[in-house]
């Protein structure tokens, strides 16, 4: 826009982008509109709309509105000036119904009520050119009755000229009737024909079907014996190489044996030589001195006394070590049973806290129910009545104190889920929230507090349609009608369904999609309308949960003595946890302790065995000093081959345990083999089965290929007669066609004609009467059907315009209610968003003010003071708009406009000079 001084005109050009599917008539305007407002020095004004060339297209006011109508625009947005003096005089000067009309203004509420209006009219208008179309009705029937009766006398008079030209149409198209029934007749020969390669046909395909159904079962055990075929190879090399080595081992086994039978033989032969040794010795014994004699069989008494205390010590030392080696298993065993044990009585007691903590909740809960609600409440409720309050009422809460539940089955998911909201407090002014949190602070009490303006709004449009769904507002008891509205807006109650399990949400959620849906077993399903889903578990709540005491469905001593019987049954647990523990304590330290014991006992013996080598040695070399040089040789050789004989049999005792070892070895893998041998033979069991299986299926793929061979022979000879039949059904078609023609051609098809031989002699007979009635009588009956047609038609239109337009007047006036309906649900709920905004722009410099509403008297009262004021006056009522001095005024009227520009977007917001009268 462009404006120049001493200029004989203003213009404002607006270039608007009109593509894709809803542009304004493109085809004239392209894709650019130009829209150009040339205002004159004189006061006259014009409008230009041009295309996107430069081209005139309209200059007419009715095409920009209908433009503007097509998208949407309303060209009559408000725009709000604040000037000095209307600053200075609005608040002070304007009556509380001004101030109702500057609001209705300001937020288009005004617009909208004269258009409904506007509406109502035409409505009205309508329904008067209705009855004025009514008036008319009755002449039009009495008009279309008359021309009726005039071509029924008519008509009469024409009626043998009629009958006569009628049976004659009847007699043409009695000869085509006849040529039609022996056309009808070869056509049911025909269908009965070809029904047969159909039935062949059938037969065929059914066959085949079973063909191709036989083949697949015999491919499928084909892949199945091939399947099986390669497990069982698979099972049977296996089986081969567990054999083999089973086998290895039995020749292991075999060779530990003949060792074991050469080294017995060996220590057989050995002690043979030391027996012959011992012989001799003895023999040369004799020839010494009685005295030395008796000398050296006592040292040789003591060598072999100690030999064999060191044998069986040897012995006893390797049965000590593996009753170590078990006593050391079973403290491991013991040891991981005890950590186990010692876990279970951890998560015990955990829950004996727990259930001690729900125990003192019952007990303070059946001393006052409100003791549920947290701590010292009945000391807050009491504090809430004696404190004065700014808002409209007290601060209701705790919540839970007006829900009661009807049907415990949904206790505990609701107890999950909206049991947080039960502690709440609820203020309905800001400035009251804080007195409350000093008020619960002083108490100890954490509850927290919800800023929300008393609305009994209706929110039965949020239910589900489908009232099988159960809400969890069919299934709560509110003796305060806020409290439910509370629950919506926080959790959005009329949108969630309750099921039982979780299943049936999931059906619930595929039936009505949109909602969220709690289950009774934990569970929150949801299946979004763009075909998303969602089913997650919810967390647990633990017994100490204080949420766990609210919708108490029993009494609370039937939930006390619940607790208790928890409390022995969890003592129960404890007790024979802790004998469990002890005894497996006392086992594990008597392990302990007999291990130590066998410890300290191998030590013993080791030393013992020491002690008894070094007795054998020194014993040894004694006897060979004391005895005569061929005695001390053969002493010597003795020795020798004992040496010889423990090697043997320490040799024989590796090959023994070796061999033991094999065969443990062997054990496994010999039922393993069994087992696979198992497997092979039921293996080969199938395979016989299924090789029956087959032979079955051959004979029987041979017998339906058989009969398919049949049943197409048969289906060829069928289609053989069907194609003769239809060359001489053709030829009958063709006569007919021809017959068909020439009666069309000679006058309209005449349904279901007598026999023509009749239909010939009354014919005859009309013809003389119709010559007779021609002499008589002349008349035009085609002018008074034409006539009749006119009168019939002008009727109908009239009473379908009449029905149309009433339903028009209808629906517009339902319309209307309906909108003015919603238009008075507008207005309230911006009053309610404008008083919010009104409040919070006023509070931003330390202002408290409230507008009041009255939609029934069309009045706004605005009330206005500054915290200092509200401080020093207490609750004394605040200013009156007049009183303000003229920077409060200006300030007031500032933030009701902000207030308004929130509640409706404004396109223009102009202030000018507001602040001149603000204080500094």
């Amino acid at each position: 826009m462009s404006t120049r001084i001493l200029a004989r005109y203003a213009q404002i050009v607006i270039r608007m982008r009109n593509r894709g599917p809803e542009a304004f008539k493109p085809e004239q305007y392209g894709d650019t509109i130009k829209i150009i407002r040339r205002i004159r020095r004189g006061g006259t004004a014009s409008i230009q709309m041009k295309s996107t060339d430069g081209r005139l297209v309209s200059e007419v006011k009715a095409e920009l509105q209908e433009m503007c109508d097509h998208f949407n625009i309303q060209i009559e947005s408000p725009l709000s000036v604040l000037t000095q003096d209307a600053a200075k005089k609005f608040l002070s000067d304007s009556t509380p119904a001004e101030k109702y009309n500057f609001f209705l203004q300001g937020t288009q509420l005004t617009q909208l009520a004269e258009e409904y209006e506007l509406i109502r009219s035409n409505v009205r208008k309508i329904q008067s050119a209705v009855s004025q179309q009514k008036e008319a009705l009755p002449q039009m029937e009495e008009a279309a009755r008359e021309a009726e009766t005039k071509l029924t006398e008519a008509q009469k008079a024409r009626g043998q000229k009629s009958r006569l030209q009628a049976v004659k149409n009847e007699l043409a198209w009695a000869h085509v009737a006849g040529k039609y029934e022996q056309l009808s007749a070869e056509r049911d020969e025909l269908h009965q024909l070809q029904k047969h390669p159909e039935r062949y046909r059938a037969k065929a395909d059914e066959v085949q079907a079973r063909i191709d159904e036989l083949t697949d079962q015999s491919k499928a055990l084909e892949e199945q014996l091939n399947a099986d075929k390669e497990e069982n190879d698979k099972h049977e090399t296996e089986r081969k190489a567990l054999l083999e080595r089973i086998k290895r081992n039995a020749l292991k086994i075999q060779e530990c044996q003949g060792s074991e039978k050469e080294k017995n033989q060996n220590i057989n032969n050995v002690q043979k030589l030391i027996d012959d040794i011992n012989q001799k010795i003895e023999t040369e014994s004799r020839k010494l001195e009685r005295d030395e004699a008796a000398k050296r069989q006592q040292i040789l008494d003591q060598l072999g006394e100690v030999v064999s205390r060191w044998t069986a010590k040897q012995e006893e030392f390797q049965a000590l070590g593996q009753q170590k080696q078990e006593l050391e298993t079973q403290g491991k065993a013991l040891a991981e049973e005890l950590k186990n044990a010692g876990e279970h009585r951890s998560r015990i007691q955990q829950q004996l806290q727990e259930v001690q903590v729900w125990q003192n909740n019952l007990q303070n809960q059946q001393q006052s129910k409100l003791n549920a609600f947290g701590r010292n409440i009945d000391l807050v409720l009491q504090d809430i009545e004696k404190t004065s309050w700014r808002g409209s009422t007290p601060p209701l809460g705790p919540l839970g104190r007006y829900v009661t539940l009807k049907d415990g089955t949904y206790r505990g998911v609701l107890q999950n889920q909206i049991g947080n909201s039960m502690f709440q407090f609820v203020v309905s002014h800001p400035a009251d929230r804080q007195l409350l949190g000093q008020i619960l602070k002083r108490h100890s009490n954490q509850a927290r507090i919800v800023i929300a303006e008393r609305d009994i709004f209706d929110y039965s449009r949020g239910l589900p349609q489908d009232r099988s769904i159960i809400t969890p507002l069919d299934v709560l008891e509110f003796s305060d009608d806020w409290v439910p509205r509370i629950l919506v807006n926080a959790h959005g109650l009329e949108r969630i369904g309750l099921a039982k399990t979780r299943a049936e949400a999931d059906r619930m959620a595929e039936r009505d999609p949109g909602r969220s849906y709690w289950s009774a077993d934990q569970f929150k399903v949801t299946k979004f309308k763009d075909g998303g889903f969602s089913s997650q578990e919810m967390p647990g709540m633990r017994e100490s949960d204080p949420r766990r005491q609210l919708f108490a469905v029993q009494d609370t001593a039937t939930q006390l003595r619940e607790a208790q019987e928890r409390e022995q049954q969890l003592h129960h647990q404890l007790e024979v946890n802790s004998k469990h523990v002890n005894k497996a304590n006392a086992a594990l330290q008597e392990a302990r302790q007999n291990r130590d014991s066998f410890i300290n006992q191998g030590r013993a013996l080791q030393h013992e065995i020491s002690d008894l080598q070094r007795q054998k040695e020194n014993l040894e070399d004694l006897s060979k000093e004391e005895a005569p040089q061929e005695v001390a040789v053969l002493e010597g050789m003795r020795a020798d081959y004992l040496r010889e004989k423990e090697e043997q049999m320490e040799a024989f005792q590796m090959i023994y345990q070796r061999r033991l070892e094999l065969d443990a070895e062997n054990k496994p893998l010999v039922e393993k083999a069994k087992m696979l041998r198992d497997r092979v033979e039921q293996a080969n069991e199938a395979k016989q089965r299924i090789h029956a299986e087959m032979s079955s299926l051959f004979d029987q793929l041979c017998q339906a290929r058989s009969n398919h061979k049949h049943y197409r022979d048969k289906l060829a000879e069928a289609e053989r007669k069907v194609t003769e039949h239809n060359e001489k059904l053709a030829i009958t078609e063709e006569e007919y066609t021809t017959w068909h023609a020439k009666a069309s051609e000679y006058c309209a098809e005449v349904m279901n004609p007598r026999n023509a031989n009749l239909v010939r002699k009354e014919v005859e007979a009309l013809e003389k009467a119709v010559k007779q009635r021609e002499r008589r009588q002349g008349a035009s009956v085609d002018e008074m059907e034409a006539e009749l047609v006119r009168t019939k038609r002008a009727l109908e239109k009239t009473n379908a315009a009449i029905k149309g337009l009433e339903e028009m007047a209808q629906k517009l006036d339902y319309a209307v209610k309906v909108r003015i309906e919603t238009w008075h649900t507008f207005r309230r709920n911006i009053a309610l968003r404008t008083k919010a905004q009104f409040g919070f722009h006023l509070s931003v410099r330390n202002f408290i003010g409230h507008l009041h509403f009255d939609h029934v008297k069309s009045t706004l009262n605005l009330s206005v003071m500054t915290a200092d004021q509200a401080q020093a006056q207490g609750t004394q009522r605040a200013k009156e708009a007049r009183s303000l001095s003229g920077g409060e005024k200006s300030y007031t009227q500032v933030c009701l406009l902000l207030a308004l520009w929130e509640s409706v977007g404004c396109p223009i917001r102009c202030l000018d000079e507001f602040d001149v009268f603000l204080d500094a």
